[in-house]
């Protein structure tokens, strides 16, 4: 596996192609999720349903805004660049997924509808992106896709009450919440091995993750309330993974933006 200095020497490079190929992959992509979709005349509630639904999702995280059309689920583009690095390396088939810090649940969504994924379920501590989501769930008629107002707390604590264990457990942009706690949630671990240990407690097989491993890239709510000095040793990209050789093998699979991937193996 690279070294993390190597990761961010890199990185520009991997970003900027990976960059190129979302601008020349997305059109085709918004083309082949529409193919062979006929709007249905006649049903104004129907598509006032799916308006109102459009509304809710659009806005704040625009990197999780995606659009429900004609029931079919098309991402919006800053979506559509993390999704096309994260399914290529999804196990095929995948049994089951969890979406760790779902947001409207896009992931979830797409698992189910694109990928045949019989038992997807996703799960946040912010109540209205889990309503959408569940709404949008219930509106495309997805029987195995599941949302529960939840934290890794209640998912790792009983497992089995949320549909689990689970072969996939994905983390994006949730990590640095888990560690430091949030306005939302207040459990903060300041422990990238008690994290890592409930997540392979609830994983079977593989944990696909991207973070803000480093401090100066944590949002200014964490940097203000933080102890001063505090973590600046332990939150390391360095750290992080020294921890989660005890419980994954672990290989850096790119970047989204500018944080890296990692796809981690769960060790027997």
């Amino acid at each position: 596996m690279k070294t993390p200095t190597s990761i961010r020497e890199l990185g520009w490079l991997d970003r900027t192609g990976a960059k190129v190929c979302s601008l020349a992959g997305y059109p085709r992509y918004r083309r082949e999720c529409l193919r062979g979709v006929v709007p249905v005349r006649g049903e104004a509630s129907t598509a006032q349903t799916q308006e109102e639904l459009n509304q809710r999702m659009s806005g704040y995280p625009r990197n999780h805004v995606y659009r429900i059309v004609h029931g079919r689920i098309v991402p919006g583009f800053r979506l559509y660049e993390r999704l096309r690095i994260v399914t290529r390396i999804y196990p095929d088939p995948i049994h089951s997924f969890l979406d760790i810090g779902c947001c409207r649940g896009f992931y979830v969504l797409d698992a189910a509808l694109r990928l045949g994924c019989p038992r997807a379920v996703g799960i946040d501590v912010h109540e209205p992106f889990i309503t959408t989501a569940r709404d949008a769930a219930q509106y495309l008629r997805v029987p195995g896709a599941a949302f529960h107002y939840a934290s890794l707390e209640d998912v790792s604590g009983t497992p089995q009450e949320f549909g689990g264990p689970f072969q996939v457990v994905m983390l994006i942009g949730t990590y640095h919440y888990l560690y430091w706690g949030s306005s939302l949630c207040s459990t903060a671990y300041h422990s990238h091995e008690e994290i890592l240990r409930r997540l392979a407690s609830i994983c079977t097989h593989q944990l696909i993750i991207s973070a803000r491993f480093t401090m100066d890239r944590l949002p200014r709510d964490i940097q203000t309330t933080r102890p001063e000095g505090h973590g600046n040793e332990t939150y390391t990209v360095e750290a992080f993974l020294q921890s989660a050789e005890k419980f994954f093998h672990t290989h850096h699979a790119g970047y989204l933006g500018v944080y890296p991937l990692f796809v981690m193996t769960k060790r027997t």
